[in-house]
């Protein structure tokens, strides 16, 4: 009995160091990407429940790290967690696109996290290998996360066909969470100057704010002085003093 157990052992952690669990059935080259996982069942790490033509790559070097669908309430999002790992990969890979728009693209997710993790973009020429993976941008968590947040990559030129969303296995035991990811568009750039001279004229500014790149409006004064023509984090311009959606942050 020892030595079955022994046998049935090595075998489960030889399909947990190195496993490449994909969703794929009639997939075709895609040109946008809007996936909120709502219409998936959930998941276990055994059964990920992944939408179709989406796939993870995942090795292993201790315990077993596991991605699959999740749920709280209504909403569904992709769960990942490391367990004891603190090397290996744990990515979450897209559909197939057409060299990722080269340069004419951009990512958009929202994302929950412990503090000290890391959320790391990446592109690969396939979903079945590491091989030929470059890294785009790594996404350092400094402080717990708790709420469904944003995070905006615009995606670089090349040839590589798939983005990934990858644990960046930075310390043991980490959760993040991942949902609402869009591949779209960029949107055309825009050049700021400042306001002209006069108070009143308008102008526009750019610069990162929560870890996203933003551009806000600026007007001139009175005083002559350049001012955000509304508050840090808001949707709009204020239409009265008690406009809740022009406070901000």
């Amino acid at each position: 009995m020892k030595n079955l157990y022994s046998k049935l052992m090595m075998g489960f952690l030889l399909l947990s160091s190195s496993t490449i669990n994909a969703q794929n059935t009639n997939c075709t080259v895609v040109t946008q990407i809007n996936e909120d996982f709502n219409s998936q069942n959930t998941g276990t790490q055994f059964n990920p429940n992944l939408p179709n033509c989406w796939s993870i790559i995942k090795s292993s070097t201790a315990n077993v790290p596991y991605i699959y669908i999740s749920s709280s309430g209504q909403n569904k999002f992709v769960k990942m967690y490391n367990m004891l790992d603190t090397s290996g990969d744990l990515i979450l890979v897209s559909p197939q696109t057409n060299s990722l728009g080269n340069g004419t693209k951009r990512l958009r997710f929202k994302y929950t996290a412990d503090a000290g993790s890391e959320i790391k973009i990446v592109s690969l020429p396939t979903n079945t290998s590491t091989s030929g993976m470059q890294l785009i941008e790594t996404l350092s968590v400094t402080t717990d996360v708790w709420n469904m947040t944003e995070h905006i990559v615009n995606l670089p030129a090349g040839t590589n066909s798939y983005f990934g969303i990858a644990h960046g296995m930075s310390d043991t035991y980490q959760f993040i969470e991942i949902d609402d990811i869009i591949y779209e568009d960029a949107p055309t750039p825009v050049t700021c100057a400042d306001p002209g001279p006069n108070p009143g004229d308008t102008g526009c500014v750019t610069f990162t704010y929560n870890g996203t790149s933003v551009t806000y409006t600026t007007v001139r004064g009175a005083d002559n002085q350049i001012w955000l023509q509304q508050n840090l984090g808001s949707t709009q311009v204020a239409t009265s003093v008690s406009d809740a959606a022009s406070y901000g942050d």
